[in-house]
């Protein structure tokens, strides 16, 4: 009796332990979890580092430019990124805005005192998205895009009067024809005296006697 009692919870500890360790055996397959139907909305904001690089020029004359992070970033004015997401289920809703407004100027010696340029950038994109295949090794969605670039450029000029006033007489001296009359103030003073100006040479031009016909 107590052998075959004792033999009895032997077998029983046998199976046991070798239930036990089966169980440590199988691999846990955990179901994907099925898309949600309720909205779900996602606001950041993103990083920006800057590159420019290509040609630039005017009138077939063009120059070669390569600025970094450290050339664009000291002339910022202005710059605003923001992106937003919205999901539902499979579907999903991306858009994200991007502004920057950078300006420089640079001084000379000559005739022209001062030379300043602006660049405004605005991007924005609207991205709709279909999740086709979803399984827990990973997704594929299908997107569709829509971008708005717009590049404003302006450059403006100012004169350096000094030095107008100095190349006006040492061509008056070099000519001996008495350039610094009323003509070369006008043109001194801006684009609104240019008209007054042409109207005096126009004056002069037709005040001057006809030429003999040889």
């Amino acid at each position: 009796m107590h052998k075959h009692l004792t033999t009895a919870l032997l077998a029983g500890l046998a199976l046991g332990s070798a239930a036990f360790a089966g169980d440590h055996d199988k691999k846990v397959i955990i179901p994907p979890v099925p898309p949600e139907d309720s909205w779900q909305f996602k606001l950041s904001l993103p990083t920006w580092i800057p590159w420019v690089s290509g040609d630039v020029g005017l009138n077939g004359i063009n120059s070669h430019i390569s600025l970094g992070p450290d050339d664009i970033i000291p002339k910022l004015d202005m710059i605003v990124g923001v992106r937003a997401e919205a999901h539902k289920g499979r579907l999903s809703v991306m858009a994200e805005y991007l502004y920057l407004s950078l300006s420089d100027g640079v001084g000379t010696n000559t005739m022209v005192k001062k030379i300043d340029s602006r660049f405004d950038q605005t991007t924005a994109d609207l991205i709709v998205g279909w999740r086709v295949i979803e399984s827990e090794r990973g997704y594929l969605d299908l997107l569709g895009d829509v971008r708005f670039n717009q590049f404003y450029q302006k450059m403006t000029t100012q004169p350096n009067d000094e030095v107008i006033d100095q190349t006006v007489d040492g061509l008056a001296a070099a000519t001996g024809r008495g350039l610094s009359n009323p003509l070369f103030p006008a043109l001194r003073s801006g684009p609104t005296a240019v008209p007054e100006a042409s109207r005096q040479t126009n004056g002069c031009s037709r005040s001057l006697p006809p030429k003999a016909n040889s």
